[in-house]
């Protein structure tokens, strides 16, 4: 029997995963909020996409390193989503520019080998750069807006 592939969202906390994850499944599955942090569970869906069927999993944000037991839960999801994933979308945040904890997530994601589509989301003016992105050595970025 054929493995369905598996796609997860990563990224910082408020990058706009969940509401990606709720643009392409169709549905407000994920909790979508303004405050930083909301999402800390995986959610997992299967995806029918022209003709194409994967399971999509949207992720905790990533915050940096830190002496708490939640997020050190979150993060080891995280981890064990990428793992476990044939693509990962790294949702960053274009109003914000390239930060250095996108750059240490960009260099962890290099270090796993796995195949990475750089999403430049909150691209809500038409000027806006999102070539910065390059810098994170995961090819062209892809600019959106997911809401």
């Amino acid at each position: 029997m054929k493995k369905i592939p598996e796609v997860a969202i990563v990224g910082r906390v408020n990058t706009g995963k969940s509401t990606l994850f709720n643009r392409i499944i169709k549905k407000p599955l994920s909790i979508v909020d303004a405050r930083p942090g909301l999402t800390r569970d995986r959610v997992k869906k299967p995806v029918e996409w022209e003709n194409f069927t994967f399971f999509l999993t949207d992720t905790g944000g990533l915050y940096p390193p830190e002496d708490d037991l939640i997020w050190e839960k979150v993060r080891e999801k995280i981890k064990e989503t990428v793992e476990n994933a044939d693509l990962i979308i790294l949702l960053v945040d274009a109003s914000q520019g390239v930060t250095p904890f996108d750059e240490e997530i960009a260099e962890w994601l290099r270090s796993k080998n796995k195949d990475v589509i750089l999403v430049a989301n909150k691209i809500d003016k038409k000027d806006q750069d999102v070539l910065s992105f390059y810098k994170l050595g995961l090819g062209e970025p892809l600019g959106i807006s997911a809401v």
